[in-house]
């Protein structure tokens, strides 16, 4: 059973040149703060919100784009093509999602970002400003991007990760514990190197930073030891393999101490 309709209020430029229609709500919507009879935003047919979701404001919804469960699509964004939103999540501002991209549990997208591709948003996580999330890339846990990053290819951001600025988080990059990311140099990937064709990310914290080869996680400072201990296990291989791959990990640490070193300290 809906609880909203469609009124005969109409406007069209939105999908392919189709009418949107106005909703006004039914009947009582506690949890979106909504009476009955308050009108809502614009949809181009029915199915475009469900469960107990809400589209208010000017937001408008078209295409096969989903509004589901409690979530919430409000000011002037827009949610279009085979793009979902669901869980509890909020849409504001003049944000969009787009293409096949998801947003859901209690995220938040607001301001000009932009969701699109496969992207998914999840978790707590918070993006606004000028951010692009695009591609396969995810963003979840209680992670915040805004002013003009982007996050692309199959990248994760999650944790308390802050990603700000012109920062530019791509490949497979997985961006996570408390990472403090203003600055295009305050990251980087190489890869793949060593024993396991591993990827490399290397990221600043608010306290330091995080290094993750492959699936290992430490710091520049027990890199040398973990490769020491790993060298006993290199069964595949010859011993100048075995030689270039421990000259690339020393390498490798060379350049992260330079990197490091070029940082300013994090602002309080």
């Amino acid at each position: 059973m809906t609880y909203f309709e469609l009124t005969e209020e109409s406007r069209r430029g939105y999908s392919a040149g189709k009418a949107l229609r106005r909703i006004r709500a039914t009947e009582d919507l506690p949890r979106h703060g909504v009476a009955a009879g308050t009108l809502g935003g614009w949809v181009e047919h029915i199915n475009n919100v469900t469960g107990a979701a809400w589209v208010g404001g000017d937001a408008t919804v078209f295409g096969e784009a989903v509004v589901t469960d409690s979530a919430t699509v409000l000011d002037n964004a827009t949610v279009s093509e085979g793009a979902k939103v669901s869980g509890q999540a909020r849409i504001g501002g003049y944000a969009s999602v787009s293409g096949r991209a998801a947003v859901g549990e209690s995220a938040e997208v607001d301001q000009y970002a932009r969701i699109e591709g496969d992207a998914r948003v999840f978790g707590a996580a918070r993006i606004r400003g000028d951010v692009v999330i695009t591609d396969s890339a995810r963003v979840g846990g209680q992670a915040e991007i805004d002013y003009d990053a982007m996050v692309s290819g199959h990248a994760l951001v999650a944790g308390l990760a802050y990603v700000s600025g012109a920062a530019r988080i791509y490949g497979r990059m997985k961006i996570d514990h408390d990472a403090y990311i203003v600055d295009p140099q305050d990251l980087f990937e190489v890869g793949p190197i060593g024993s396991e064709c591993a990827g490399v990310t290397l990221f600043r914290t608010r306290t330091g930073h995080v290094l993750h080869v492959g699936c290992w996680t430490g710091t520049i400072d027990e890199l040398a030891a973990e490769v020491s201990k790993r060298t006993d296990g290199w069964y595949h291989g010859n011993a100048h393999e075995h030689a270039r791959w421990k000259a690339e990990y020393a390498a490798l640490e060379s350049l992260c101490r330079v990197r490091v070193s070029g940082w300013k300290p994090v602002q309080s």
